[in-house]
């Protein structure tokens, strides 16, 4: 009888920690620290090659705006319901709004990083030469 209870605890536990919809929000964080990880080692100059600083920066914009558009892609489902509730989902409502601050909070600082890696794509070599070098 004992066992039940601890596999039933168990059970429960899982189905909090392990549901698709959290790891949803892991990926989307994950996603959303690359990006910015990608951004810093350009800043730095981690992964030059060749003779062009300026154009590898302007390069790694591509990078942070291609990230940043994956993590907001998987936040996306919690803005319009439970589009994907019939399909392995299970509770998105009630997830959504048991964690409206962590979804709105990483979706606040993806906008601004898709704006800006693509800022960064666009005129990378000019703010480098401008700024940085």
């Amino acid at each position: 009888m004992e066992e039940h209870k601890i596999f039933t605890k168990m059970n429960i536990r899982y189905q909090k920690w392990c549901s698709n919809n959290t790891w949803r929000i892991i990926r989307a964080y994950l996603y959303l620290i690359v990006s910015v990880l990608s951004l810093i080692a350009a800043y730095q100059g981690w992964f030059y090659y060749g003779d062009d600083h300026a154009s590898w920066f302007g390069r790694s914009g591509a990078l942070v705006a291609i990230w940043a558009t994956m993590s907001e892609s998987l936040l996306l489902a919690y803005g319009f319901g439970s589009i994907f509730q019939g399909i392995g989902e299970t509770n998105t409502i009630k997830f959504r709004q048991d964690n409206k601050w962590l979804i709105m909070a990483c979706q606040s600082v993806l906008g601004f990083m898709i704006v800006l890696g693509t800022m960064t794509w666009a005129y990378g070599d000019i703010f480098y030469n401008l700024y940085l070098a």
